[in-house]
């Protein structure tokens, strides 16, 4: 079942089902606010990649010159850069385990884990 909602800025946005959704963006100007985004901002050698090509085929379809900025972003606890992770590829749980030192013999065990292939 395919559910559909609208974005003011970029168009619909395809819920396909409970676990996946899928953004969809398809003008220039919405383009040009993705790449303000993620350029200059990613920390993979893989990513940054596939944005380099993202990129050149950009400014070959709308005949643009936008350069692609290869910084080297460290990734800091002290900022919001690690949300992104968290939000993709997050994940908080918990669970009650059983423990011999507790009164009622049971414990919560919590856990928060990031993970990034």
């Amino acid at each position: 079942m395919r559910k559909e909602a609208r974005s003011p800025a970029a168009g619909p946005a395809s819920l396909e089902n409970r676990n996946v959704g899928v953004f969809y963006v398809s003008s220039k100007e919405n383009f040009s606010r993705l790449i303000h985004i993620f350029n200059g901002n990613l920390s993979t050698c893989y990513k940054k990649q596939q944005f380099k090509v993202w990129l050149t085929t950009y400014n070959k379809q709308y005949n643009m010159e936008i350069l692609f900025k290869d910084k080297l972003v460290r990734p800091s606890l002290h900022s919001a850069w690690i949300s992104g992770f968290v939000d993709a590829e997050g994940c908080f749980y918990g669970r009650v385990k059983s423990c011999l030192t507790s009164r009622l013999r049971r414990a919560p065990h919590l856990t928060f884990q990031v993970s990034q292939k």
